[in-house]
């Protein structure tokens, strides 16, 4: 598992057990969080945040939580890494612009959090994951359903098939949906609850 932005690296390591993975983990920051215990920090590198380190194909699963928005310019180029390390499956949490009505404080909170930062509504969100190379097999708020606080479990579309589609986004086939149990969901829905270091 390698996860981008992974902060003190105390929420990886917890998705690594929880999901129960081997192999190893290795998790990637722009920045080094000086308030981290040094054995939280032994899975996180440096990196410079368009390109990841890493061969082709050498993980199983990528993740980015809260993390996209940051990246500005540099995220379909960053997204397309993931494509290209990552064997099959990228797990996304991502802040939301408001697809509805009534929540202007949440998003000026959102926006207050980094003044530079790109935030994007759900139909922009599924267009960069398409042209990244990845198909959205699951998707949905993370606490309820006024939520700006999103997941999107992808699939490289190599490995998956296009069934029509969805507000002219990719509709991906049952078969390929059923591959995520509802118990799998879950757990890797675990990996997106924890906090972030509040440094950063």
């Amino acid at each position: 598992m390698i996860d981008i932005g992974s902060g003190n690296g105390a929420a990886s390591a917890k998705a690594y057990t929880n999901l129960g993975m081997h192999g190893g983990l290795q998790g990637y920051d722009v920045l080094v969080h000086k308030s981290t215990p040094g054995a939280m920090m032994q899975h996180v590198k440096l990196f410079d945040g368009v390109h990841i380190p890493e061969t082709n194909a050498s993980f199983d699963v990528i993740s980015f939580t809260y993390v996209l928005h940051h990246t500005r310019e540099n995220t379909l180029p960053l997204l397309r890494e993931a494509a290209r390390v990552t064997r099959e499956w990228a797990v996304i949490a991502e802040d939301h612009l408001n697809n509805q009505a009534g929540d202007p404080i949440a998003v000026a909170r959102h926006q207050s959090h980094d003044r530079t930062a790109v935030f994007r509504d759900e139909g922009e969100w599924r267009q960069l994951f398409d042209a990244a190379g990845f198909h959205v097999i699951a998707s949905g708020p993370m606490f309820d359903v006024r939520s700006l606080q999103n997941y999107y479990i992808l699939r490289k579309k190599e490995l998956s098939r296009a069934c029509g589609s969805v507000k002219g986004n990719p509709k991906p086939c049952a078969r390929d949906v059923a591959l995520i149990s509802a118990n799998e969901q879950s757990i890797l829905l675990s990996r997106l609850a924890p906090s972030r270091n509040s440094s950063k």
